[in-house]
């Protein structure tokens, strides 16, 4: 009886605590009345619901007391730093430079002679090495930007022969040990260039392409005598034109077979019209010009030299190189209007002699290396202005000794000033030849004097007129 009685009062429970049904809600719902809108007047507006304005804050100086600790201040906000994000610095422009420099070192005739082609072969390797020549000039040569030289010999390989006066003739390692020594340009049009005849030029261009030189004036046909005609060196964004010309070509044996395109001979009308068309060129900065010719072993210039360099520099030359008289002239500067209408300072070394070579006299033994710095000036209209701004020298010497054990002649070039003591640790001169070495030093610099006192008074001015705004 206590089961049925439990299990229906359990029941009872459940019953009760079911939840009431859904039609209630749906008739509370139903019971809400819901009012049409209200209409507004034209030129009215409908009034928003305001909402329940916020509770005001205690200011009271107790609750200001309370928040910061001292009676009758306010409570100050915290300061929310904004984090801010820090953008990668973009990288610092290069600024272009508004005054570039190049550097030239110019020497004269490189000549190789019986003599020294011997002194320069080694039995071990069964070669020939030059280098020695030039190891005391080579800091001199190796400072500068661009070095020239005039090869007056030619590369004929062993078929065509290493001789001397008058068929020169050296081995490849001549012109090797130029480079080695730092010459990137090597003037070709000289009275000696044919002296192995046609297949002995046409070798010795071949050679200078295979060793990295830029050679001007000789050339293997016709079309490369219109493509080179002159050459371009560029440098330090210089673009410097050089032009190559001698006033004959040695006709010891037949020259039946050399033609005019092969070399580069005076013909004034030809360089003319070649500075005509160098003109036409807006790129080019300056223009030098090699001129082999003039009387030889003459110290001074002639006459009819300062003619024809006064001409050249009317026709346009800037700057101009001699060679073939195997002695030292004067430097000279001028300020020349030319063809074109264009006033400058122009430049001639009338004779840089020898460089290196087995020649004895007192004048034909030593020589210099030139040097000169051009500068290159922007102008406030953004154009650039390109003008020689230093002039300076190093006198050489070419020494020559016997040594009776190996039977061997020596040569060296030798920068004066270098053994002004005769207290150098590799090349302990003779009494005789260091005094002589001093006398042509002296020599050198008084033959000199005027002219590069002349030069740099007018680079002065110069100089001035083109640092003004």
């Amino acid at each position: 009886m206590k089961s049925v009685f439990l299990g229906l009062s359990l029941s009872f429970l459940v019953v009760g605590c079911q939840p009431k049904p859904y039609s209630n809600l749906n008739a509370k719902t139903q019971s809400i009345k819901t009012h049409p809108p209200r209409k507004v007047a034209k030129g009215t507006t409908q009034p928003r619901s305001q909402a329940p304005s916020p509770a005001k804050r205690d200011t009271s100086p107790t609750q200001v007391a309370q928040l910061t600790g001292k009676p009758g201040e306010r409570s100050k906000a915290p300061k929310i730093r904004k984090i801010q994000k820090t953008k990668p610095k973009p990288p610092p422009r290069k600024r272009e430079p508004t005054v570039r420099k190049l550097t030239f070192a110019v020497v004269g005739d490189a000549m190789s002679h019986p003599r020294h082609i011997k002194s320069s072969y080694n039995k071990d390797c069964k070669c020939y090495n030059f280098e020695e020549t030039f190891r005391f000039v080579k800091p001199y040569i190796q400072k500068v930007d661009v070095a020239i030289a005039n090869l007056e010999t030619t590369l004929p390989g062993p078929k065509g022969g290493y001789t001397g006066f008058p068929f020169f003739g050296a081995p490849d390692a001549f012109s090797q040990a130029l480079k080695q020594t730092g010459f990137d340009v090597l003037i070709t049009a000289n009275n000696h260039i044919y002296d192995k005849k046609l297949a002995g030029m046409f070798r010795t261009l071949d050679v200078l392409d295979k060793q990295g030189f830029q050679h001007v004036g000789a050339y293997r046909s016709k079309k490369e005598n219109q493509r080179k005609r002159y050459i371009v060196i560029k440098k330090n964004n210089f673009n410097i034109a050089l032009l190559a010309y001698t006033s004959h070509v040695n006709f010891y044996h037949s020259i039946k077979d050399l033609k005019p395109f092969h070399v580069n001979k005076i013909k004034w009308d030809d360089i003319f019209n070649d500075l005509k068309a160098l003109n036409k060129r807006t790129d080019i900065d300056m223009v030098m010009a090699s001129m082999h010719c003039w009387p030889e072993y003459k110290n001074q210039p002639h006459p009819y030299q300062v003619r024809r360099v006064k001409w050249l520099h009317k026709a346009g030359v800037d700057m101009i190189l001699g060679h073939h008289p195997h002695v030292l002239q004067p430097l000279d500067m001028f300020r020349v209007r030319d063809q074109f209408k264009r006033t400058k300072d122009r430049f001639v070394a009338y004779s840089l002699g020898n460089f290196v070579s087995s020649m004895r006299g007192f004048y034909t033994s030593g020589s210099i290396i030139l040097l000169f710095t051009l500068e290159k000036r922007k102008q406030s209209d953004g154009t650039w202005s390109t003008h020689l701004t230093k002039v300076d020298y190093v006198p050489i010497w070419m020494h020559r000794t016997y040594n009776r054990k190996t039977r061997k002649w020596s040569y060296l070039v030798l920068p004066t000033k270098d053994f002004e003591d005769n207290d150098h640790d590799d090349v302990k001169l003779p009494k005789k030849v260091h005094r002589r070495m001093m006398q042509y030093q002296r020599f050198v610099h008084r033959h000199l004097r005027k002219g590069i006192r002349n030069i740099r008074r007018m680079l002065k001015k110069s100089s001035k007129k083109a640092k003004q705004p």
